[in-house]
């Protein structure tokens, strides 16, 4: 007869814990401050790439020929 094995096989090792709840390794955790810190963080990141593209696009628009639909409706607008 086999012995019963002592490590359960379902429970993950963040699960696995005290009588006052799992245990997490130091530095690995994301508690909710550092998750919102990244999130903003996130998103200061896109919005500077999103102005920077908009800074180096801007100033060139006037120069860039216009495609043919964009044409026609600057004609028609300004038989308005």
């Amino acid at each position: 007869m086999r012995s019963p094995d002592p490590s359960p096989r379902c429970a993950s090792p963040r699960m696995i814990g005290t009588a006052q709840g799992p245990t997490q390794t130091p530095g690995k955790s994301l508690d909710g401050a550092s998750r919102d810190n990244r999130r903003k963080l996130s998103w200061l990141l896109i919005f500077i790439v999103a102005l920077g593209a908009c800074a180096l696009r801007a100033p060139r628009l006037r120069m860039r020929p216009m495609h043919t639909e964009e044409a026609v409706h600057a004609a028609q607008f300004q038989d308005l």
